[in-house]
């Protein structure tokens, strides 16, 4: 059958992707309120919802030869610039002075001396909440780059079946229930797991 060259992109694709889950997530905790379902029936229901709709986006993609096109990987590389460079073995406590607690006695200038170091402490703590909050969102960005690669990857990966598959339903479906197995079945395995503890 001759290949009319459709293409999804990645962005589009992730956008999409977020969409259905959040809205799949949302209908069906909503509908949960009324029966009183636990979280992990919710999760179930969730999931097999997912599931049967990525298993649909399969077939029908493989069916009709969908390619996938990451368009948006090349924004999301990060570079490390000035970086400082160490030699083996060098230590990056090294970097740091020798700090001690000056030794000031008992009475008013004990009771001065707290009050500023209460201060600078404060002002210490305050300023690494700030750096871990900064680091607890670079962290959060660099897991969504990763599952955004890895999701992108799986799909092309998938949709590189689609010239044997097009036109062809028995071997859509095929290939379409294999890969719905191996990339939702172990998130069944977790919220199975999950039951017996």
């Amino acid at each position: 059958m001759k290949s009319s060259k459709k293409v999804l992109f990645g962005k589009s694709l992730l956008i999409a992707s977020v969409g259905t889950i959040v809205v799949t997530v949302v209908l069906v905790y909503l509908t949960g309120l009324t029966s009183h379902r636990s979280l992990l029936d919710n999760s179930l229901i969730s999931l097999t919802v997912l599931a049967l709709v990525f298993f649909l986006f399969l077939v029908i993609g493989l069916y009709n030869g969908l390619n996938v096109i990451d368009n948006y990987s090349h924004k999301l590389q990060l570079s490390w610039r000035n970086a400082r460079r160490r030699t083996p073995g060098s230590s990056w406590t090294s970097d740091f002075p020798d700090i001690s607690a000056p030794d000031v006695g008992d009475g008013l200038g004990a009771i001065v001396v707290g009050i500023i170091l209460w201060i600078v402490l404060s002002i210490l703590l305050i300023a690494t909440l700030v750096l871990l909050q900064a680091v607890v969102w670079a962290t959060l960005v660099l897991m969504i780059i990763a599952i955004y690669w890895v999701f992108i990857r799986g799909l092309k990966l998938i949709f590189s079946k689609s010239p044997q598959c097009e036109g062809k339903f028995l071997k859509s479906v095929a290939y379409a229930s294999g890969y719905t197995i191996m990339y939702v079945g172990w998130i069944y395995g977790i919220l199975y797991i999950s039951t017996l503890f």
